[in-house]
């Protein structure tokens, strides 16, 4: 049975939500963060790096969400929302899969630690300029490719939008540039989080709303 350790307001978000839309059978488990934001010790008892997500299969752990998201569609999956391989919609696929995590996110939560890290000070940190070029960067090119396709790889729904869809919400969240500059990110946002499976995702992680404080 997969188990998903789901840690309020993180991206386990992502796991439950590829479980809904593969319609796999899964429990969820759910730990509360502290007072000060982070994980309890119960939930960093289950693994080493004591992030999230954590995913256990029988006696597998597994962590880091493209892998996890790999290994669920590789056992699991039947061929469901990963492209035919060999395809250009597979190369982007794996764009999109990896860039989710090594390059998204990961830019966009640099500079939003940068900037608190900055705030009252004469002057900001050095880098928080780089990495806030690399964001003004990156937003009108992901503005750009969902110009030119329905979904980040094609026409079709894909795990990728799964992780894709996941930054776009923090980039709302935790930089202060309106997304309304992106207006086919903005349709993009609106057309996947209007999926039934991420609805009834939201509805059993957050019965009582999301918070508006949601950390990513």
């Amino acid at each position: 049975m997969i188990i998903v350790h789901h840690l309020n307001q993180s991206r386990s978000d992502r796991i439950v939500w590829l479980l809904e839309e593969l319609g796999l059978p899964y429990e969820m488990r759910t730990y509360l963060r502290n007072a000060a934001g982070l994980a309890d010790a119960d939930y960093r008892a289950l693994h080493p790096m004591g992030t999230s997500p954590i995913l256990t299969d029988g006696d597998l752990t597994l962590v880091e969400t493209g892998g996890i998201i790999e290994y669920v569609l590789d056992r699991y999956g039947d061929g469901r929302l990963v492209p035919p391989r060999g395809t250009r919609e597979y190369a982007l696929y794996l764009q999109w899969i990896h860039f989710a995590e090594g390059g998204a996110a990961f830019s966009i939560l640099t500079e939003a630690i940068l900037a608190v890290a900055s705030a009252g000070r004469d002057k900001p940190n050095p880098f928080l300029r780089v990495w806030r070029d690399r964001n003004e960067r990156m937003m009108p090119w992901l503005n750009d490719e969902l110009g030119r396709r329905a979904y980040f790889c094609g026409d079709a729904f894909t795990a990728a939008d799964i992780a894709m869809a996941y930054d776009v919400s923090m980039f709302e969240r935790f930089i202060p540039r309106p997304l309304a500059d992106f207006p086919n990110i903005v349709s993009y946002r609106d057309k996947v989080f209007a999926r039934p499976a991420y609805v009834k995702t939201m509805q059993r992680l957050y019965p009582q709303g999301r918070p508006a404080t949601w950390k990513g």
